[in-house]
């Protein structure tokens, strides 16, 4: 299971902080090997973004689009998740205002699957996984 935001650097000078503004939650920051630890978000950054991890899922799935528009503002964010144990995946790219790329892919809610955009491509939810741990870490 992943669930992993990453955020332009372009506009965002404090992301720790930009990050507890955005969950309304006044995250205590420690630092560890590689980044940040906060309860179950560590932050990194990497070429170009800011990278925040859930590991307990508590942030981010099962969002909608209004409340991805609402995070990102004038960022450019990309988020993605999957769950091995639900069989479901997400992932959300939002640039310059406008949702370039939203898939979601359910096995218990196939009704509310959703595959809008071109890039990346994915097939289902394992492809939306290999893309998450290959390409968002």
């Amino acid at each position: 299971m992943a669930c992993v935001l990453l955020v332009s650097k372009e506009k965002v000078k404090d992301p720790k902080k930009w990050f507890s503004a955005e969950m309304d939650i006044d995250y205590q920051w420690e630092k560890d090997l590689g980044g940040y630890q906060s309860g179950s978000i560590h932050f990194s950054g990497i070429e170009g973004f800011y990278r925040f991890e859930d590991f307990q899922n508590d942030y981010f799935t099962y969002w909608g689009m209004d409340s991805w528009f609402s995070v990102a503002g004038d960022n450019e964010i990309i988020y993605g998740f999957y769950s091995e144990d639900n069989l479901s995946a997400e992932y959300v790219h939002i640039k310059n205002g406008e949702c370039i790329r939203e898939y979601r892919s359910y096995f218990d809610w196939p009704e509310e699957n959703v595959d809008e955009g071109d890039s990346p491509e994915f097939d289902d939810w394992v492809a939306v996984s290999m893309y998450v741990d290959r390409e968002m870490c």
